[in-house]
């Protein structure tokens, strides 16, 4: 089998098995699927290996020792201290090893995987159907691999198969778990299908900006006129949805700025909250503000009491517009923190 086959072999088996895109993870898979044929000096990783190829060949045959479960042990072992290092490639040397002599077990005299033991196995059973090393067959197996290892980069990019085909399928689950692997790195954008709880309207592909996610089954959107909203399957949700397809649109930088108040009031703050920010945290009043509640959409400010006439705000991911007319003259302590959403490449206002 040619060294190519055995590469991209190897790259698929770390790919697929490993869930990667790596470029480090697949090259080290796509080099150790040579290593098998060390076996023999005339192949590119004998010749590499010269006087080690030539020890081996002078006492086993080929596709024999190195070429088996046994020598996959070995490596295993011989390479164990890489885990120290980075388990994930030291599980690249291992399956690309593997996938290298397995992958001969579809030639025509197949391998003796279970060495010391001489059978070989050999796949599949019809002598007909078996590889010949540069056959049309096997540059067609060729063309197979290579489609497969760019679909398996395809996919895994996306964050893995199966998370792939949530995200096409727009399950909540997998909305959630994008936004919290990717939200500090990504401008994310929301599609969803559903209903708006109390008013049970429809929502079909209306579009949303995602801020965060709030719990596994939720997360904060906000539309284009700056109301919030907590999405997804949970009873706590004002858009119940079933199908939220969430996209990258562009990559960001989070600005995060701390912000300390000993009786001092938001609207005092200098340099003053940037309109584009989010405020979270906790905030000490000594009065209650007057506010509406609002059941149609997420309400960023939860107020508890303490008693005394005093009460603890609670601001999650809440936009500057909606908070500061209610706590923007009063004394407040404690601390908040403002996170900015900028584009990579955009520059800060």
């Amino acid at each position: 089998m040619m060294a190519l086959t055995h590469s991209l072999a190897s790259a698929c088996g770390v790919a697929l098995c490993l869930g990667t895109a790596s470029p480090l993870l697949i090259g080290v898979g796509a080099i150790a699927g040579q290593l098998p044929d060390a076996d023999t000096s005339h192949s590119w990783m004998g010749r590499l290996l010269f006087p080690i190829s030539r020890r081996i060949e002078r006492h086993w045959p080929h596709r024999t020792l190195t070429h088996s479960l046994v020598a996959t042990a070995a490596i295993a072992l011989l390479f164990s201290p890489v885990i120290f290092v980075s388990l994930q490639i030291w599980g690249a040397i291992v399956l690309g090893y593997s996938f290298g002599w397995f992958a001969d077990c579809f030639t025509k005299t197949g391998v003796a995987a279970f060495w010391p033991y001489q059978a070989r196995l050999v796949i599949p059973g019809n002598p007909r159907l078996r590889l010949s090393t540069g056959s049309r067959i096997e540059y067609l197996l060729v063309s197979v691999l290579a489609f497969t290892l760019a679909f398996s980069l395809f996919m895994n990019s996306g964050g893995g198969l199966m998370r792939s085909i949530e995200g096409w399928m727009g399950m909540p689950s997998s909305a959630v778990e994008l936004v919290l692997s990717e939200g500090d790195r990504w401008e994310l954008q929301a599609e969803a299908w559903g209903v708006e709880r109390l008013t049970q309207q429809p929502i079909t592909g209306k579009v949303y900006r995602v801020l965060a996610a709030i719990t596994q089954l939720d997360v904060l959107l906000q539309d284009e006129e700056g109301w919030l909203y907590r999405a997804g399957q949970s009873q706590e949700a004002q858009l119940q949805v079933w199908r939220l397809r969430v996209e990258r649109v562009q990559p960001i930088q989070v600005e995060l700025r701390t912000l300390e108040f000993d009786d001092t009031t938001l609207n005092e703050v200098d340099p003053p909250i940037p309109k584009d920010a989010y405020l979270s945290g906790v905030l000490e009043l000594d009065e209650e503000p007057e506010r509406i509640p609002d059941p149609f959409h997420f309400e960023p400010l939860r107020l508890q009491g303490m008693g005394n006439g005093r009460f603890l705000a609670h601001l999650q991911s809440a936009p500057p517009d909606q908070i500061l007319p209610l706590l923007g003259d009063s004394p407040a302590r404690g601390r908040l923190v403002a996170r900015r959403l900028i584009p990579s490449s955009g520059v800060r206002p």
